[in-house]
């Protein structure tokens, strides 16, 4: 008997031994466990800041198109409003080269018109008599009996009176004669 309490009792020391290996085993795999638990922990944070900047990623593309989209319409307008400034910026030199020409001719006209009176009111004065020179001149408008002499004279006097020459004004009175 003795030999089967030695027996069991070795037994029962081999199944301690082996309890305490497998309790030992149990505790490496229990912190092995808690660290990948807790490694799990750490990566499943990861993969929601991953989500999270696909997300952002994504709303930055969304933008991104929409800039896009803004652009290729703003840069279509401009192709078309390009050609049409153009237009207008030529138009807009050509009324100033006609404008300056204009202006030109305007300040030839108002010279010539200047030179005019004072030589018609030098003539005036050298005749002595304002009548006579209203006859005479009315007599030239009768004489080639159109209206063109008439409009002309009408225009002369127009310009006198414009430039300063007031004493025009009296003109036709004094070219009715008595």
């Amino acid at each position: 008997m003795r030999a089967c309490l030695d027996g069991l009792k070795n037994r029962l020391r081999a199944n301690d031994d082996e309890l305490g290996r497998k309790g030992l085993e149990m505790e490496g795999l229990a912190r092995s466990l808690r660290e990948t638990k807790a490694e799990n922990r750490r990566l499943q944070a990861e993969l929601d800041k991953g989500s999270e900047a696909k997300a952002e990623i994504d709303r930055l593309s969304a933008e991104l198109a929409k800039e896009r989209e803004h652009t290729a319409m703003l840069t279509a307008y401009y192709d078309t409003v390009e050609s049409q400034m153009e237009a207008l910026r030529q138009r807009a030199r050509k009324a100033e080269e006609k404008n300056k020409h204009l202006a030109q001719e305007a300040a030839r006209a108002t010279e010539a018109a200047k030179a005019s009176c004072c030589t018609l009111r030098l003539a005036l004065t050298d005749m002595g008599a304002m009548r006579e020179a209203g006859c005479a001149v009315s007599d030239c408008a009768t004489a080639y009996g159109d209206c063109c002499a008439r409009v002309s004279t009408a225009f002369a006097l127009g310009l006198l009176q414009q430039n300063g020459c007031e004493h025009v004004a009296r003109f036709p009175e004094l070219a009715k004669g008595d």
